[in-house]
């Protein structure tokens, strides 16, 4: 899943920021397990007194009509 997502830095507030190409579809499963494995991620680059982070959805060229997110 190389370049679906990725670690941006930080923002002015110390927060990490994981960006995510939602355009490339890939099975539920994998996604959700893309999901955890970036939220554990950015739980590992949270600094000092820090406990929260940014997630920035990129949707740009994302069909819901095409989609496999029918639950």
């Amino acid at each position: 899943m190389s370049g679906k997502t990725y670690f941006m830095g930080y923002n002015k507030m110390g927060r990490p920021i994981n960006y995510i190409h939602v355009k490339d579809q890939f099975s539920i499963e994998a996604t959700e397990k893309l999901g955890i494995l970036s939220v554990e991620t950015s739980r590992k680059l949270l600094k000092g007194s820090i406990e929260t982070g940014i997630v920035i959805l990129d949707m740009n060229g994302f069909d819901l009509v095409t989609s496999d997110y029918n639950r």
